[in-house]
């Protein structure tokens, strides 16, 4: 990142700018976000890691793609990662429209952009290990990388490219414009430091942008109709390396290989629609509303189902995660992080801190010696990784953590704050206010503090007395919840 480390509020702010304006359009504003996806950004499942120079084929750092729930691709447009080695603007993107549902989200005609050891990037687009340690993120096909075959049928596209770098590389970057007026605001919602922003020392373009077009032809397929009758999905995902090609994910090291989760930063905004399994549902949810309308002895638990879904034929929502603070919205509820269970929690409302264990405030994946903190007793994290194969080992490092989390975070209807559970987040505010005080209010019920602010605690030890109010094992009031959502 060009500029100095931002107060969270500062992007959490211009994030949600941005959800207003985007909302305006239809959609609704989910790296632990209930949307976001490295594989529908065309990305692998190590886009971003700390010590990865360059940049990989097909990979966008801003996508937007409509698909079906079979997984068929209709239309895509983005554009694509940018390295950190050269400080890059974003430059270059793709777009296609495939009617018979034969995209991708590269946006390569061809399919998968890894048709040769050629075409994947070379070795010195990757730091080495420091001594001792392993990198996870080094291979060809890269790991995860997504599946894809030709543009079959009728089809059109192109890719674009602006060759057009007018930020020098010691000013603010793409993102950091945009952001930079909040950082002269009063602490918490700004008091970051600005990066250099001096336009009068911006190149002009050198050479024309050129544009690639491409079309296939061939015989239209019914398989549009799976869009309006099992349904299908608008998205919108970006992260940080928007901000003038940033890389800010874990690259194996100090026990971080498990524990990726593409970048640090980023956020999605989607709308679903699944109007005949949605029928069925609203369906049963009339039942159960009926069924405990017309019997006062009814469980209200039976209403749970409708709590975590109001409307099942239609949902959206989205949200982003930017320096350990997380702002989202949903019309359902949704996974937006898997940690591996080892807590003892198959499932957890990510507002609500009961069972989590928190890194250290300098665990993240921001550097190589940001994942060292994670396993660095001095600085609060484990005992160090033992030397040799520890990517993987969930005993240390960041995988501890990871593994230390519920098996599924969920989000529920309604608007919340919360800590990144994602212990690649990286916490801007001071260690006073690490975790923040969490915030949630919608059809599963309030929850309000944790963290740095604590509730006392109430005799119900937990447990929400009727679902009117108590106090959790985390310090949080809990509210107004008869479902047991």
């Amino acid at each position: 990142m060009r500029m100095g480390k931002r107060s969270a509020l500062v992007t959490i702010a211009a994030g949600a700018v941005a959800a207003t304006v985007v909302g305006w359009a239809g959609v609704t504003f989910g790296v632990s976000t209930g949307g976001y996806s490295t594989s529908k950004q065309g990305c692998p499942v190590y886009p971003d890691a700390n010590t990865f120079l360059g940049a990989y084929p097909g990979c966008h750092n801003a996508q937007i793609l409509v698909t079906d729930h079979s997984g068929h691709t209709y239309a895509e447009v983005g554009t694509y990662q940018t390295g950190q080695d050269k400080n890059q603007n974003v430059h270059s993107g793709s777009v296609m429209v495939t009617p018979n549902g034969t995209g991708n989200p590269y946006g390569n005609p061809n399919g998968s952009p890894y048709s040769s050891p050629g075409s994947c990037p070379p070795p010195s687009s990757y730091q080495s290990p420091q001594p001792g340690q392993q990198e996870t993120d080094q291979s060809c096909p890269p790991q995860g990388a997504p599946a894809a075959g030709p543009v079959t049928g009728p089809a059109v596209g192109a890719t674009f490219d602006t060759h057009w770098q007018p930020i020098p590389p010691d000013q603010c970057g793409l993102e950091s414009i945009v952001l930079l007026p909040l950082n002269y605001l009063p602490p918490p919602v700004g008091g970051g430091s600005p990066c250099t922003l001096d336009p009068t020392k911006w190149s002009l373009p050198s050479q024309a942008p050129t544009v690639t077009p491409w079309y296939r032809t061939g015989t239209p397929s019914t398989r549009a109709s799976e869009l309006v009758l099992s349904g299908g999905q608008i998205y919108f995902g970006g992260d940080d390396n928007l901000d003038s090609g940033e890389h800010d994910g874990v690259d194996g090291q100090y026990g971080s290989g498990n524990a990726y989760n593409g970048p640090s930063d980023g956020g999605s905004l989607s709308v679903d629609w699944q109007p005949v399994s949605g029928a069925e549902s609203l369906s049963s949810w009339l039942d159960a509303i009926s069924g405990v309308g017309s019997n006062s002895g009814a469980p209200l638990a039976s209403l749970a189902p409708v709590a975590r879904n109001p409307v099942p034929v239609a949902n959206a929502g989205g949200g982003l995660c930017a320096d350990g603070v997380c702002v989202q919205a949903y019309t359902n509820q949704r996974t937006i992080y898997r940690g591996g269970g080892a807590n003892g929690q198959s499932q957890r409302d990510a507002y609500n801190y009961q069972g989590k264990k928190w890194g250290p405030y300098n665990c993240n994946s921001g550097s190589v010696s940001n994942e060292q903190a994670c396993q660095s007793p001095s600085q609060g994290g484990t005992a160090a990784c033992p030397s040799g194969s520890n990517a993987t080992d969930n005993s240390c490092g960041a995988n501890y953590y990871r593994q230390q989390e519920a098996s599924k975070v969920t989000s529920e209807p309604g608007v919340m704050v919360f800590e990144d559970p994602d212990p690649q987040g990286s916490p801007a505010l001071p260690p006073q206010l690490y975790p923040i005080p969490a915030a949630y209010v919608g059809t599963c019920g309030v929850v309000a503090g944790g963290g740095a602010v604590q509730a006392p605690s109430s005799p119900t030890n937990g447990t929400a007395a009727s679902g009117l109010l108590s106090t959790n094992q985390a310090g949080q009031v809990v509210a107004a919840d008869p479902t047991g959502c």
